[in-house]
């Protein structure tokens, strides 16, 4: 498809509808107790609790299956419960 094409198509293309969110419906959430100070050289997460991504956690229990060396099985193993965040 050209891209002329291609964009005949996205101008046709009927808008989504976009719904406001209703205020009594949005979850209360605790305010943080501590502010987090990013200084250079420290690390934010320290005393955070980072969790282990599930769907990351099943691709490397699937990858070890096929793992025949006992010691690198339990090394690689591990590497599924390692926390990990998202920087936004």
């Amino acid at each position: 498809m050209s891209l002329a094409a291609l964009a005949a198509v996205a101008v046709a293309a009927p808008a989504e509808k976009v719904e406001s969110r209703d205020p009594s419906r949005i979850e209360a959430r605790a305010a943080c107790t501590t502010a987090v100070t990013l200084t250079p050289g420290t690390n934010p997460f320290s005393g955070r609790t980072l969790h282990a991504n599930s769907f990351y956690a099943s691709e490397v229990a699937t990858a070890v299956e096929s793992i025949t060396d006992s010691s690198l099985k339990t090394k690689a193993a591990a590497v599924g419960k390692v926390g990990s965040f998202l920087w936004l």
